[in-house]
């Protein structure tokens, strides 16, 4: 076990927790400034990749205020990017795990990084990190 290559690996999935504190808020701006322009929640939803009543149930009441002025096609543009983004560091994020664990990191030291349960991390993590070994047929 190599401290460094483990500490490197908790650091990489602490700066993923705090780039997806700053996609969350991005997407909050993004939404209001959709809706600022009177966007449609269908449009908005389609960007955000969502069904449109799941798209209003998370930011509808978050917007109970008038949104920035801005752009609306840029808003919708940051959304998309904002997905792809994610779904990076999704595939980011459970390289780094892979990565702590090889090297020795517990799943509280993991947990910790990410702001998360323990519990809630091991449930998330451990299946996609288990191995199967396939026996070829003699």
């Amino acid at each position: 076990m190599t401290t460094s290559e483990k500490d490197t690996a908790l650091a990489t999935i602490g700066r993923i927790h705090d780039d997806r504190a700053r996609l969350a808020d991005e997407e909050v701006a993004a939404v209001s400034t959709a809706r600022h322009h009177t966007t449609a929640w269908r449009i908005i939803a389609d960007a955000l990749g969502m069904a449109q009543p799941n798209a209003v149930r998370k930011f509808g009441k978050r917007l109970a205020t008038p949104g920035e002025a801005g752009d609306p096609d840029q808003a919708l543009s940051a959304l998309r990017r904002i997905q792809t983004d994610r779904e990076h560091l999704a595939d980011e994020e459970l390289h780094a795990v892979a990565a702590a664990r090889t090297h020795g990191a517990t799943w509280d030291e993991i947990a910790a990084r990410m702001g998360r349960k323990t519990p809630n991390v091991q449930v998330s993590f451990a299946p996609k990190l288990t191995t199967t070994t396939t026996v070829a047929d003699e």
